[in-house]
């Protein structure tokens, strides 16, 4: 993407980072991150 990024307009950029963002936001780590930092703990990442 970062090549690609390179090529882009900047509403076709916004557009694909936004896209990219969405499908890093249904992710388990994200949830697990999001879920220790409001306990105020270490997160345990599993990559997935």
């Amino acid at each position: 993407m970062i090549r690609q990024a390179f090529d882009l307009t900047r509403d076709a950029a916004r557009d694909a980072s936004g896209r990219e963002l969405a499908v890093l936001t249904r992710s388990h780590d994200h949830r697990e991150g999001v879920a220790a930092f409001v306990a105020k703990r270490e997160p345990l990442f599993t990559r997935s």
